[in-house]
């Protein structure tokens, strides 16, 4: 396998981001996604100083960093004004921050997209109007800043049906995806394609539907999630077997926790 693998900040939250750097470097990773959406690592929290030291480690280790965007309660799609245009600057702050630190990209999610809005046909046009609103206006700030955008696939949320907490993906097929990928004219956006989201979006675990939903988004494909879900062992292998013969060289990120490392890391020995 010839794509580099990184390491997802989920194995290294309550910790400041330099010690997190330290730990990958000493697992033996070549790269860092950073999340910075908690204590101790808001973006406000970062003085020069703080940046500084990410820079010298990055260089020390020769190491690649990229950023995955705010996540938790924004939403850059929403049809409240003044919620979307929060979300954005976040977004946009959260940019640059990747750039202060030299990061080679963001990963962004696509926005929360509830049933009704699959449902009716004006409420769809209504959603669709702010998206290419929304997407438009993050691609110039990413031809600004240099840093380029990776699209997710999908977001999730949390249920607690019959008291107990189900994590439940809010899928977007990849037509969809796609679509908001080419809405800047030019310089289109990537992907980031998230092996667990696809696998707990499609139809009945179907390993055959995550590989279609894989093979159609490659053309835009620049970087992997994976993680340690039930059922990886089913889905992972025919990834990693397909990335490896279309020679795929993008990060491939192992966005686990802590007591996942390991397990994953094996799949690339």
């Amino acid at each position: 396998m010839r794509a580099p693998v990184y390491l997802s900040y989920t194995a290294g939250y309550s910790q400041p981001f330099e010690e997190f750097v330290e730990f990958a470097h000493n697992k033996g990773f070549v790269g860092v996604e950073f999340i910075p959406d908690l204590s101790p690592n808001l973006i406000e929290e970062f003085d020069e100083h703080r940046i500084s030291i990410l820079l010298g480690l990055k260089s020390q280790y020769n190491l690649e960093y990229t950023v995955h965007n705010i996540f938790m309660d924004i939403n850059p799609t929403s049809l409240v004004p003044k919620v979307r245009r929060l979300a954005l600057e976040l977004t946009i702050e959260t940019m640059h921050f990747a750039k202060a630190i030299d990061a080679q990209a963001m990963i962004v999610h696509t926005g929360y997209r509830f049933t009704p809005w699959r449902t009716k046909p004006e409420q769809i046009r209504m959603f669709e109007g702010v998206l290419r609103e929304a997407y438009t206006e993050l691609s110039k700030y990413s031809r600004e800043t240099g840093i380029p955008v990776l699209l997710e696939n999908g977001d999730y949320y949390l249920s607690a049906r019959n008291g107990v907490r189900y994590p439940l993906h809010i899928g977007i097929d990849a037509e969809e995806l796609l679509m908001i990928a080419q809405l800047p004219p030019t310089n289109p956006f990537g992907i980031c394609f998230d092996i667990g989201k696809a696998y707990f979006s499609v139809s009945n675990y179907s390993v055959d539907e995550v590989m279609a939903y894989l093979r159609q988004v490659t053309p835009f494909l620049r970087e992997i999630h994976l993680q340690a879900f039930d059922g990886y062992q089913d889905v992972v292998p025919s990834v990693l077997t397909y990335l490896q013969g279309i020679r795929f060289d993008g990060p491939i990120v192992l966005e686990c926790a802590r007591g996942s490392v390991d397990l994953l890391r094996r799949l690339f020995a």
